[in-house]
């Protein structure tokens, strides 16, 4: 089983103070990461580990099942449940006097599936007096989770990667990755992905690219076919979605 994606209408913020949808990402457009510090970052789409572009499939619209997390901001974060979202829990809920300092902070945060959501607990989205030119300087924080439900979309799936393994979206914080319950892992067997494009980057190389047309391929990439065969070897099988 592969794949893990956002819905094609899921809202991307970038650079400039653009919204942009998920569907009109490219590779090499620039947009949001946090590091491992919470802090939000600028970051660009290095490729799709897994496209599928909304269409008709023998004449009828396919629609992809997705998770819809809503928070006590009344916002919501739309992901497939087999994909890796940043939570916490906290024992204590906040009052009057306590502060989101006092919360749980990212350095707290683990990756479980969005399918494992359960509504008490945390996550972690920009703040809501946020806006999309004081991104850079922004760190994230914790909102509660009021409910988790199931949706349906025909907007199409998909799922970007950047250099950081994290992609701001919907204004909350989620993992590039997706299957396996093990971001620190799939980063790691993506760094080939990283290193591809950091040298397209340098001088000597980038003439080389110049002409090169950005595109996207549909269908699951062939690192994301690798990172899931690698692991299946070496980890438990309660690491896997469905397991």
């Amino acid at each position: 089983m592969y794949g893990g994606c956002f819905p094609g209408d899921a809202t991307v913020p970038v650079p400039g103070g653009e919204i942009k949808k998920m569907s009109d990402l490219y590779p090499g457009d620039q947009v949001y990461a946090v590091d491992r510090n919470g802090n939000v970052v600028m970051d660009t789409v290095l490729t799709f580990m897994d496209l599928q572009m909304d269409g008709l499939v023998a004449g009828s619209r396919l629609d992809h099942e997705f998770v819809s997390i809503r928070t006590g901001n009344n916002r919501t974060l739309r992901l497939t449940a087999n994909h890796l979202v940043y939570m916490a829990n906290s024992a204590q809920k906040p009052t009057q006097e306590k502060t989101m300092k006092q919360l749980p902070d990212f350095s707290m945060a683990r990756a479980v599936f969005a399918g494992k959501v359960k509504i008490g607990q945390y996550l972690f989205m920009m703040s809501s007096d946020s806006t999309v030119n004081q991104l850079s300087s922004d760190t994230v924080s914790p909102v509660e989770v009021m409910s988790v439900e199931r949706s349906l979309s025909s907007t199409g799936a998909y799922a970007p990667l950047t250099n950081h393994g994290t992609i701001v979206v919907d204004n909350s914080v989620a993992s590039c990755y997706a299957v396996v319950e093990n971001d620190s892992m799939g980063h790691l067997v993506m760094s080939p992905v990283r290193f591809y494009h950091y040298f397209r980057q340098m001088p000597i190389f980038k003439s080389l690219f110049a002409d090169v047309p950005r595109s996207r391929e549909q269908g699951i990439s062939f690192y994301s076919k690798l990172w899931y065969n690698f692991a299946s070897h070496i980890l438990p099988k309660s690491k896997f979605w469905g397991a």
